[in-house]
């Protein structure tokens, strides 16, 4: 079954609370928000169906809803935003990259074949590219690491939305794909 637009409005309005909150989401949470111009029945006769599909399970009776695992992959796949990197972070990038060639070069003067390469984990195809770009190179992966993975040190209500789409944009791709 197809998600009307009102169903992918609805889930990644969950997801989003869920992420934020940790805790499960429930119709008048939703019907309070104002981009969401839907009554609260409305929006529990959508999660019932959400849940019915599998997009959203029901920790217990008289609980709100909370993502699955197939809600989480429609999100990270359809839902969730494009973002770039927040002004300020490039040093803290180019420290890291300093450190990644830095382990490359000890492990080559090991003996190893060790390579760094970069790739935008946010962009599933530019994983998969990377993936077969090893693979056509050295026909094998024995070891590979996920540097990926940020952190924003204050109160997740104190920064802006672009700030907390890009941190839940790279650590949930970067995890599940990568």
């Amino acid at each position: 079954m197809e998600l009307s637009e009102r169903k992918k409005q609805i889930l990644k309005a969950i997801i989003g609370d869920y992420i934020r909150t940790a805790e499960p989401v429930g119709s008048k949470t939703l019907a309070a928000r104002p981009e969401l111009h839907f009554s609260s029945a409305t929006i529990r006769n959508e999660m019932s169906e959400l849940e019915e599909m599998g997009y959203l399970e029901k920790p217990h009776t008289s609980a709100g809803r909370i993502p699955s695992p197939a809600g989480y992959r429609l999100y990270v796949d359809e839902l969730m935003g494009e973002s770039e990197i927040p002004e300020g972070d490039e040093p803290a990038i180019e420290q890291m990259r300093g450190k990644v060639r830095e382990l490359d070069r000890l492990i080559q003067e090991a003996g190893g074949t060790a390579e760094a390469r970069q790739v935008d984990l946010r962009k599933v195809p530019d994983i998969d590219a990377l993936i077969d770009g090893v693979y056509e190179t050295y026909g094998t992966i024995d070891i590979l690491v996920n540097n990926a993975g940020i952190q924003i040190r204050e109160w997740a209500t104190d920064f802006p939305e672009e700030k907390f789409d890009f941190l839940m944009d790279l650590n949930l791709k970067a995890y599940y794909f990568a």
